[in-house]
């Protein structure tokens, strides 16, 4: 596979950049909107959290050209099929205890 010219040197330096991604505290990442959430006890879903999973698959296919496979399309729907079960199963218990 061909180098992007903008991923030069990623490679190097990627192990550092991973650490320090990872080394975030969670309230400090998110001091910005921490007013936005309810208070605890409270459940909170992060899409986006950890290492971004789903943009590194949409970066590796649309900008470094690897293979997108069946298996990667069923384990995205399986991640999406389970946020929206957990969101409705959510509902529903919120709805009953009301």
């Amino acid at each position: 596979m061909a180098r992007v010219p903008g991923t030069a040197g990623y490679a190097d330096e990627a192990p550092v950049l991973f650490k320090r991604y990872e080394g975030r505290d969670f309230a400090q990442v998110h001091e910005p909107i921490l007013n936005l959430l309810s208070p605890a006890p409270a459940r909170v879903l992060d899409i986006g959290a950890g290492t971004g999973l789903a943009l590194r698959m949409i970066v590796a296919v649309m900008i470094l050209g690897e293979a997108f496979t069946i298996w990667h399309a069923l384990g995205t729907a399986l991640v999406i099929g389970g946020s929206v079960w957990f969101a409705r199963t959510e509902r529903r218990v919120r709805q009953a205890a009301v």
